[in-house]
């Protein structure tokens, strides 16, 4: 990305503390067409006035809940978007868990859509929340996240 979006004042910046306030958290900027500036750069997001994007050198997945396996949780790959079209090349020394496992390089070997195991990652289910943690390596602006659930044989 070339440009950096306008950061708030602190009397700008929209509560991220369910602490403080009664709405869910607002986790980027809110969209205001008033300035010159925010406009310039709404037009570099592809014409997209609703785009926001978060700021983020480092990512937790929490995966709460699975869908079918009672005992196993998986994904079959992630993929961040940086900005509004760039799709990171992540790493596998990118990537942790607070699960132990020996596939979690398949989360980026880009074979994303399959059924075949060999391409999956997948942990025993446990009472704490699977997480799996993404190192940017450097702070990014983000506008989504990809991920793949693992599919039922």
């Amino acid at each position: 990305m070339t440009y950096e979006p306008h950061s708030p004042s602190r009397d700008e910046r929209p509560p991220t503390s369910v602490l403080l306030s009664e709405i869910r958290p607002v986790t980027g900027l809110p969209s205001t067409k008033s300035s010159t500036a925010n406009t310039e750069q709404q037009s570099q997001l592809d014409g997209s006035p609703e785009q926001i994007l978060l700021g983020a050198r480092t990512l937790d997945l929490i995966l709460v809940e699975n869908w079918g396996n009672p005992l196993a949780t998986g994904l079959t790959g992630i993929e961040i978007v940086e900005g509004t079209d760039n799709i990171l090349s992540l790493k596998y020394g990118q990537l942790s868990s607070n699960v132990k496992s020996k596939n979690l390089k398949n989360l980026v070997n880009r074979e994303n859509v399959t059924t075949d195991s060999k391409n999956m990652w997948c942990v025993p289910l446990q009472q704490d929340n699977v997480v799996i943690s993404i190192d940017l390596c450097e702070f990014k602006y983000l506008s989504g996240m990809f991920h793949q659930v693992k599919s039922k044989k």
